[in-house]
């Protein structure tokens, strides 16, 4: 009975070397496919939201010029006073910027991605760590 045990109990521990082996081989040779997808995800993730932000200032800058070319009607009434509309685009305009201004300063590591990749995964890995 107890050499059935110790049988057992060895070919137990064989089978999870074995099944250790298998999958240290399997991550070693699937980590610069991880390594670049996880590059290419933030890359553009971080691109997109960069862009976003760009766009949401760029527009914004774009109607202001539009309306203070021709502020009557529109920005102004008749009798020179800011119309409702007016306060409502001046807090919307000043809503829009700040998200875009936070989404353009705050994600550029698309940048630090294309530059210096090696750097990026270090500081991604310190950031794991904590």
């Amino acid at each position: 009975m107890n050499e059935q045990l110790q049988n057992a109990l060895a070919e137990i521990i064989q089978k999870a070397i074995t099944t250790g082996e298998a999958a240290a081989e399997f991550l070693v040779a699937e980590t610069p496919d991880v390594v670049y997808q996880l590059l290419l995800w933030y890359g553009v993730k971080t691109g997109l939201l960069c862009l976003t932000g760009l766009m949401l200032v760029s527009a914004n800058v774009y109607m202001a010029l539009k309306i203070l070319k021709n502020p009557r009607g529109w920005y102004i009434d008749e009798y020179g006073y800011m119309s409702v509309a007016g306060i409502a685009f001046t807090i919307a305009s000043v809503f829009f910027m700040s998200i875009g201004g936070a989404l353009f300063f705050e994600n550029h590591d698309w940048l630090q991605i294309l530059i210096a990749p090696k750097i990026w995964l270090l500081e991604y890995a310190a950031e794991l760590v904590k």
